[in-house]
């Protein structure tokens, strides 16, 4: 009895999937117990119509042309249905379709039939047991939006010419298997792309100078969990915000523009922040950054041509890192009230202060002389060598 009552709430939820489909355009079937192959009432909405013989021939007709039809659906969201392991030549009925989502299903394959689906700007296949190259220059070109993360992708090519993708915003490909973003260096690639996500795979190589340079809307680049060891120049990317490099290789910190917010480098084998800021000059422009991790690295000591830039940090993780003493120009730091510093021998200062941001800060003041301008803290110091 249980199992037919739960078919049979599953079948009513089918049933009003497609008829609201009829009405919005959107085909929604999320977590509907559904499995391959599909039925063929998604490929033919109207062939299970129940029209009333008390109408007129116009009304009827009416009725028909008023109800969304498969090829005028805009939206298809297909996720969590574990027992769908494929969709075949049947879905190019959805010939208008802007999003489609086979989110956490059992695809191993991207139909070939979905690369001629013309108008599809949003593609979600993540979460799947997808583990064949994906040839990205195959899909759609009107593509903004890309998540194939959580498979087990090798490769974003087939050995030919990349895909350029002129339209793709964001890409996704977190959580497979890929050891290099790019296998060639086209000429251009994802010119519009504003977020590029990459985390938890193998990969080695950053992408080549060239392509970020052709990026210039890009503001996000996630990256974490992979083997770079080298990062390409990133001080002429004025639009980027955000740069996510934990857990890499990276023996030198990536030059950044100031308008970055946000800088994360934990657990790589960073010895120094030289670097940072390449066209930054003093007296500098103020930096945006607003966050930096740098735990868990072998930094010995903190530049203080590049600390004085930071008025506007709020976070700066120390932890775990070779510092024995600390730059007095971080007392001056107005925003500064995150700084975690466990791991370190800092036997210059009390530990009592280390748990103590104000007062830690108030302490580095008096210990040297302040920039003086209105972006920092007043000065503490006094100079006691020429009374």
């Amino acid at each position: 009895d249980g199992v037919a009552r739960g078919g049979s709430i599953a079948s009513k939820s089918i049933d009003y999937a497609l008829k609201t489909a009829r009405q919005t355009g959107k085909l929604h079937l999320i977590d509907s117990g559904l499995s391959s192959p599909l039925p063929d009432t998604f490929f033919d909405l109207r062939s299970d119509l129940t029209i009333d013989l008390s109408m007129s021939n116009d009304n009827e007709r009416s009725l028909m042309s008023e109800c969304y039809g498969e090829e005028n659906l805009s939206s298809v969201d297909l996720s969590d249905n574990n027992g769908i392991t494929e969709l075949d030549d049947r879905i190019t009925r959805y010939e208008l379709v802007r999003t489609l989502r086979v989110r956490r299903c059992s695809l191993t394959v991207i139909p070939a039939a979905l690369y001629s689906l013309e108008h599809l700007t949003t593609l979600d296949v993540s979460g799947n047991s997808i583990a064949h190259p994906l040839p990205l220059g195959g899909l759609p070109q009107t593509l903004m939006e890309l998540d194939v993360s959580q498979n087990a992708i090798p490769s974003l090519g087939d050995g030919e010419e990349e895909g350029v993708l002129p339209n793709l915003q964001k890409l996704d490909v977190s959580h497979n298997k890929l050891t290099s973003i790019l296998d060639n260096e086209p000429a251009s690639w994802c010119p519009k792309l504003q977020s590029l996500q990459f985390s938890n795979n193998s990969i080695t190589t950053f992408l080549p100078q060239s392509i970020l340079d052709g990026m210039p809307n890009l503001t996000t680049i996630e990256g974490h969990n992979n083997d770079i060891s080298n990062c390409p120049n990133l001080s002429q990317m004025t639009s980027l915000t955000v740069v996510d490099l934990c857990d890499n290789q990276l023996r030198e910190v990536p030059c950044v523009h100031a308008n970055l917010t946000r800088l994360a480098l934990a657990n790589n084998k960073l010895q120094s922040i030289c670097g940072l800021y390449p066209q930054l000059s003093t007296p500098l422009p103020v930096s945006n950054l607003v966050e930096l991790r740098l735990n868990g690295n072998q930094i010995s000591s903190l530049d203080v041509t590049i600390v004085q830039h930071w008025v506007k940090m709020g976070l700066l993780d120390l932890r775990n890192n070779n510092l024995t003493d600390l730059p007095f120009i971080l007392g001056y730091l107005p925003a500064l009230n995150k700084l975690p510093l466990d791991g370190n021998a800092l036997r210059t200062i009390r530990p009592a202060l280390l748990c103590d941001v104000q007062n830690l800060k108030k302490s580095l003041r008096k210990k040297g002389l302040g920039p003086g301008t209105a972006d920092y803290l007043p000065n503490e110091w006094k100079d006691t060598t020429s009374s």
